[in-house]
């Protein structure tokens, strides 16, 4: 996932630092022009006039803000930029000498939770969670579907159903037969439990299905919950000439560092002077999905808007400096209300890829 981290002060940089070296990914820190860059990774690191445009910027081109700050400081800054809990960041809070860190925002399906106990645990902090469900020790469905890379829907159920979890209703979990991937998904319902806990035959219920599946929203049920799977793009890069095993064997093993296969792979995307690659072609037509080649120029809008890293390198060869994370986010552009990466861009023997969620 994409992390920026905010800090204001100079000893808000400083936990801002601890934190970049901490987490598994590492995050872009945004600071204002005072304070000094020494400490921080150079292609992670941005100076800002105005911290309020900053972070208006940033809000939906990160999966995850962290902000070293007061948490009335977020809460005044983001108020206006709020959309949809479905689609926000999560947002996380913590102050400058890293005693607590809040889940402030998207806490189930953008995993704010999740990320409030890890970025606590490296940085030594108690982690607050205020979502109910959480603290009543309850799993509910919008946390599991955050968790799987599911979309929850319809919206307006979330909160019925959750609300009726908190009451001590019992909640019944199904997959339709054609849920694609429908073992891996009743494996992962196993592992939370939420299988066959029920005493009889539950009035609320979660169904895991197809999108094809989903009724129109004046036929769902009232007590009603669907989970989607999510569409999972391959943004590929890779060298002149590549053969088809090594980008085969790079789309697995990226697969494999999130928990999937290659078969939950939903379309490939790269740079236009790719496009006669036969290792990228063949690769496509073997997992039987799309690839879409995109112009320079156009991979360019998406670095400079998301702010992603280059390489001067790839730049000088194919005319953009970031293929993998570029195109993917680009192949997303027009198809999804959503995105939020699964993987950053990763090298492997001649190909870089970036596994990107949308909906």
């Amino acid at each position: 996932m994409r992390i920026a981290v905010f800090a204001l002060t100079a000893r808000g940089a400083d936990l801002a630092r601890q934190v970049q070296r901490l987490l598994p990914e590492m995050p872009d820190v945004y600071v204002p022009e005072k304070i000094e860059s020494e400490g921080f990774e150079p292609k992670h690191f941005f100076a800002f006039a105005k911290f309020g445009e900053s972070f208006k910027e940033c809000f939906t081109h990160y999966d995850v803000l962290i902000c070293v700050m007061a948490a009335g400081i977020v809460v005044r800054t983001m108020a206006p930029l709020l959309k949809d809990k479905l689609t926000d960041p999560a947002v996380i809070v913590c102050d400058e000498q890293g005693r607590f860190a809040i889940s402030l925002l998207s806490g189930h399906v953008g995993g704010a939770n999740f990320l409030t106990r890890q970025l606590a645990e490296v940085i030594g902090a108690q982690p607050v969670i205020t979502t109910a469900t959480d603290i009543a020790g309850k799993v509910a469905p919008d946390a599991f579907a955050g968790q799987t890379a599911l979309h929850p829907w319809p919206k307006s159920r979330i909160k019925v159903l959750n609300s009726a979890l908190l009451d001590g209703e019992e909640i019944e979990y199904e997959a339709s037969p054609g849920l694609p991937h429908r073992d891996f998904y009743l494996e992962k319902l196993a592992e939370y439990k939420l299988l066959g806990q029920q005493e009889q035959k539950a009035s609320y219920k979660v169904i895991l299905c197809s999108r094809e599946e989903l009724p129109e929203e004046t036929a769902v049920p009232p007590h009603t919950l669907y989970l989607v799977p999510n569409q999972l793009i391959a943004g590929v890069g890779c060298r002149k000439g590549v053969d088809k095993s090594l980008v085969q064997s790079a789309l697995e093993q990226a697969c494999k560092s999130i928990g999937r296969d290659v078969s939950f792979i939903d379309a490939m995307a790269s740079v236009s002077i790719k496009a006669h690659e036969e290792g990228l072609l063949a690769t496509a037509r073997e997992l039987n999905v799309p690839i879409h080649f995109y112009e320079p120029k156009v991979l360019e809008q998406q670095i400079d808007a998301f702010h992603l890293m280059q390489s001067e390198f790839v730049k000088s060869r194919v005319g953009a400096g970031n293929v993998c994370e570029a195109a993917a986010l680009r192949e997303a552009m027009g198809t999804s209300k959503g995105v939020r990466f699964a993987l950053l861009k990763t090298k492997y023997e001649q190909v870089t890829v970036s596994l990107l969620w949308h909906w």
